[in-house]
């Protein structure tokens, strides 16, 4: 329910995809990030099928895609780790022209992450511009120089990047 005077989008985008549109923007990526080193990044897909089906291992509603190897997969078998976002044709349209970050703000999409295990690599790929992904690679990866050393009440001691 939308409050008075607000007009719901949603319901005007066209529930189709252009798949050559999405891949454009991944293939930027790939070119922009391509000498960075990315290790054990869970394979990435894009599920335009709104249903999530791990034995179909087919790109027929899905673009599978390999950070660390920096390519786009024909299929992939679920044995190794992956996050999946789960969306409607629509979702992954508006991917094509919108900000993919904001585009995720939408709260419309299913995520599905085996193991459920934090990889920055994998979120710098979602949420950076195309603009600037490469910078924030770099500065990510960077080693960071002034550490601190934080202890916790229960006297367990941490270092930090300063």
């Amino acid at each position: 329910m939308y409050k008075q005077d607000i007009f719901n989008n949603w319901d005007l985008i066209p529930d189709i995809l252009n798949r050559n549109h999405l891949e454009k923007p991944i293939l930027e990526i790939f070119l922009k990030i391509q000498d960075i080193e990315l290790l054990n990044c869970p394979i990435l897909i894009f599920n335009y099928s709104s249903i999530f089906k791990n034995k179909d291992l087919t790109c027929e509603h899905k673009i599978f895609i390999d950070l660390n190897s920096k390519t786009l997969l024909d299929s992939f078998n679920y044995s190794s780790s992956y996050m999946e976002i789960i969306a409607s044709k629509k979702y992954f349209n508006l991917m094509c022209t919108e900000r993919w970050q904001n585009v995720s703000l939408s709260l419309r999409a299913k995520i599905v992450l085996k193991p459920n295990q934090f990889n920055n690599d994998l979120y710098l790929f979602l949420f950076s511009d195309i603009s600037n992904i490469r910078n924030n690679f770099i500065s990510t990866k960077e080693k960071v120089k002034d550490r601190i050393i934080v202890k916790s009440k229960n006297g367990k001691c941490f270092k930090v990047d300063k």
